[in-house]
């Protein structure tokens, strides 16, 4: 009896968006623009909470830690972060474990060269020897 009462709704749900999608649309559409604010905060935490803390183990009170204890400035280049979508939450791929907050330029340089420090190094000497002195 239930399951034929749940059936029912879902059918009439599904016909009642077929026939009125055009209002439906002009719904959500004036939603969003009333809310805009809002959403764009909602998605931003959504984000950093789904993609950010669980892929590497930490939760928000560590990450705000991070910014913190690095002055909100990124561990190489040391540029200030300005929005929260440029921090890169820079970790070991082997074991996992968070090193830091970097700048999306230096977290892909890290990841251009593998982390591997003999390349960097190599890269360095090369910097060096190639780069006239100003």
């Amino acid at each position: 009896m239930e399951k034929d009462r749940k059936q029912y709704q879902r059918e009439y749900k599904r016909q009642y968006r077929e026939k009125n999608k055009e209002k439906l649309c002009e719904y959500n559409k004036m939603l969003s623009e009333k809310n805009s604010e809002h959403l764009k905060e909602y998605q931003k935490n959504y984000y950093l909470s789904k993609q950010k803390y669980k892929r590497y183990g930490i939760d928000r009170e560590e990450y705000e830690s991070l910014i913190h204890k690095q002055n909100n400035k990124c561990l190489i280049c040391n540029v200030s972060f300005n929005d929260e979508n440029e921090i890169r939450i820079d970790h070991d791929h082997n074991t996992n474990i968070v090193r830091g907050l970097l700048c999306h330029h230096c977290n892909c340089g890290l990841g251009h060269f593998k982390d591997d420090t003999n390349v960097l190094t190599k890269a360095i000497n090369y910097l060096n020897k190639t780069i006239p002195p100003i």
